[in-house]
């Protein structure tokens, strides 16, 4: 089911103490995403033609280990994520975490978050015009 999606990123979670070191190594700044109430940035990787977020481990992410937390898949539309909920519902592969609500980062849009059997977290990045948030 979600093969048929683009992926948009992937997160990892780092420890703050990393934070300067990383930003240092990327040349960019993290910024408060005030959604998660945590520091992140993200960085366009080539090779794997998606981005990368890296999320502080603090806020919402307090509890989370560092390293792989989650990737997120490019939904076009409201309706498409409407689609993908009632099956994900039907079919009982997990559950939605958060309602779909505004990123704190201009590389994402609307954002929902859900617990998927056998995979972990997801998030689905819904492509909302701006004028729309």
């Amino acid at each position: 089911m979600f093969d048929e999606l683009q992926k948009h990123h992937i997160g990892i979670v780092i420890e703050p103490q990393s934070v300067s070191e990383l930003e240092h190594s990327l040349g960019k700044s993290f910024h408060l995403d005030e959604t998660q109430e945590t520091r992140i940035c993200f960085n366009w990787n080539a090779l794997m033609d998606l981005y990368v977020e890296h999320v502080v481990r603090e806020g919402r992410a307090a509890r989370y280990e560092a390293g792989f937390h989650h990737v997120c898949y490019q939904v076009p539309t409201m309706e498409r994520m409407d689609e993908l909920h009632a099956l994900i519902r039907k079919e009982k592969m997990g559950f939605r975490l958060t309602f779909p609500e505004r990123s704190g980062s201009e590389e994402c849009g609307m954002i929902t978050f859900y617990q998927i059997h056998n995979q972990g977290i997801v998030e689905f990045n819904i492509d909302i015009p701006v004028e729309k948030l």
